[in-house]
């Protein structure tokens, strides 16, 4: 006699990691661009910016006491996401290097 699963035994909670399975196109994109949101360096943020001629990607990031949104040139998909999560990485290292300079600059003339 043959065992067949139960829709109980055979249904497991789709996460994450499983979700990616069961989307297709622009829901895709989406849960790609989430999961890219995620992995954004600290102080560097990914946002979705919608025009009349498409989906873009913008950075967001802090200078001072304002927020900056600032074009990256990448469009909402797969491979625009991957670019921009890059450039992100990017801006992260150059705002260190700009707030290592800063603290040095005051420390020399305080």
């Amino acid at each position: 006699m043959q065992h067949y699963a139960t829709l109980s035994e055979k249904s497991n909670s789709v996460t994450l990691s499983t979700s990616a399975d069961y989307l297709i196109g622009y829901e895709q994109i989406l849960d790609y661009f989430k999961q890219a949101q995620k992995e954004c360096p600290k102080g560097v943020g990914l946002k979705k910016d919608s025009k009349a001629k498409g989906s873009y990607i913008t950075l967001q990031f802090r200078l001072g006491d304002k927020r900056v949104n600032k074009t990256c040139g990448c469009y909402l998909t797969m491979q625009g996401i991957t670019d921009a999560l890059n450039k992100a990485h990017l801006v992260a290292t150059a705002l260190e290097s700009l707030a290592l300079l800063i603290l040095a600059y005051e420390s020399t003339f305080a």
